[in-house]
C-alpha cells in the first residue's frame, strides 16, 4: 500500500494527504485509478473536479473535443437570382440594337443637316 501511495504521488496535483484521501476512497492501485471516470473521481473525497481531470489526464492524454460538425450540415447561403444565358443575350441585343438605332438616327440628322447646308 505504501508503494501505492508513493506512486500517486508521481501524479501532478496529489500530494500525500490527497494521496490518503485517495486511498480511503477505495482505489487500492493505479490500475484502477486509472480506470476511473472524471465522474467517479470527483465522488472521492478530497478530489475535485480540476483534479479529477488531471488524473483522468495523466492516465489517458488531454480529452480530445468532437470534430467540427460537417460542412453540409452548415446552411448554405441563399442562392443568388442570376438571370439565364438567353436573358443576358435578349438583353444585350436589346442593347445593341437601341444604341445602334441611336447612333443611326444620329448620323441621319448630321447627313441631312449637311445636305440642307444648316449644320
Amino acid at each position: 500500500m505504501k508503494a501505492f501511495k508513493t506512486d500517486l504521488l508521481q501524479i501532478p496535483g496529489i500530494g500525500p494527504h490527497k494521496a490518503k484521501s485517495i486511498v480511503k476512497g477505495g482505489v487500492k492501485t493505479m490500475r484502477m485509478l486509472s480506470s476511473l471516470s472524471v465522474e467517479d473521481l470527483c465522488e472521492i473525497k478530497g478530489v475535485g473536479p480540476v483534479l479529477a481531470e488531471g488524473i483522468h489526464q495523466f492516465f489517458h492524454g488531454p480529452a480530445v473535443e468532437a470534430p467540427a460538425a460537417p460542412a453540409a450540415a452548415v446552411a448554405a447561403p441563399a442562392a443568388v437570382a442570376r438571370p439565364s444565358w438567353t436573358a443576358q443575350i435578349r438583353t444585350f441585343v436589346a442593347e445593341l440594337a437601341t444604341g445602334l438605332k441611336q447612333a443611326f438616327e444620329l448620323s441621319v440628322v448630321s447627313m441631312g443637316d449637311a445636305c440642307l447646308g444648316t449644320a
